[in-house]
């Protein structure tokens, strides 16, 4: 069984997200904030991590998670 973590705080799922909650080979946690997602891949070890939302660059050249 393949472990995914899925962040973001986007309430209807895709397509192929549904389909990934519906299959017998996949196990999906949603996390609506970068705390709980770090907590569950640091107990976890998911096997895919997958994002909704932007990844920016602030000023100071630091990658920002907006979402």
């Amino acid at each position: 069984m393949k472990d995914i973590i899925f962040l973001g705080k986007d309430t209807s799922d895709s397509f192929i997200l549904k389909q990934l909650k519906e299959s017998a080979n996949y196990k999906v946690r949603k996390t609506s904030t970068l705390k709980e997602a770090q907590k569950a891949i640091a107990t976890e070890n998911p096997d895919f991590v997958l994002f909704s939302g932007k990844i920016k660059l602030d000023p100071e050249g630091n990658y920002v998670l907006e979402f």
